[in-house]
């Protein structure tokens, strides 16, 4: 069977990888738009019960993957003058750059052609028995076929921003900060030994009422 994985992102490279395993004679693509090595994120945290997952399914990547991950087992929260830690259950964090890294090795291992700056639209697909749309969340194949398939997209409501930071965090950490115009908060865990994510995130009306005046005072 001939495959073109639209997107070369984690679905695809994983796709790719599994229909390789399960039989090899299948011909496949992946397709990605941007250059080798570029990624938009930080980033990618995942749980134990994925971890042992991706072991059944094909061990080699699994053991990559976790090789490369920092781990935390806690759950740390802020609020005003407070904090409090719990245990928890086993997490994981891997920079996405690493991620795609070790996918695309794996994928190439297995003779999966990558093809990078290598765009598809409806208009240019490629010449296979399966065409996979894995091109992201604004992808132009799944849009041209909401209809057939029942896809409904719903916006949250909620402002935020994903951010890359110097700090490590050691534990799934939670912050909560009040200020003029409602509570501001941000999740962060780490993704590598000198990297984390943080997300910043607010209610609308928080946000309207930072825009409208500027700097505002912060009660942590």
């Amino acid at each position: 069977m001939k495959v073109a994985c639209v997107g070369g992102g984690p679905a695809g490279l994983y796709l790719s990888i599994l229909l390789k395993l399960q039989d090899p004679s299948h011909d496949i693509t992946v397709y990605e738009r941007n250059p080798e090595g570029s990624t938009y994120g930080w980033g990618v945290t995942y749980w134990r019960g994925l971890l042992d997952r991706l072991h059944t399914h094909d061990p080699e990547s699994a053991r990559a993957v976790e090789e490369h991950s920092v781990r935390w087992n806690h759950g740390v929260a802020h609020v005003r003058d407070l904090a409090t830690r719990q245990d928890g259950d086993e997490g994981h964090g891997i920079g996405r750059h690493r991620l795609l890294e070790l996918l695309a090795a794996r994928a190439r291992s297995l003779d999966v052609r990558l093809e990078f700056e290598h765009g598809i639209t409806p208009e240019n697909l490629p010449d296979a028995d399966l065409v996979v749309a894995g091109d992201g969340v604004h992808s132009a194949l799944r849009t041209a076929h909401t209809a057939h398939f029942g896809t409904e997209v719903k916006a949250g409501r909620n402002h935020y921003i994903w951010l890359g930071t110097t700090k490590v965090f050691d534990a799934f950490t939670f912050a909560f900060v009040e200020t003029d115009h409602g509570w501001i908060w941000c999740y962060g865990y780490g993704f590598g030994p000198d990297r984390s994510t943080c997300v910043i995130e607010c209610a609308p009306e928080t946000w309207t009422g930072l825009a409208s005046t500027g700097p505002t005072r912060a009660r942590a």
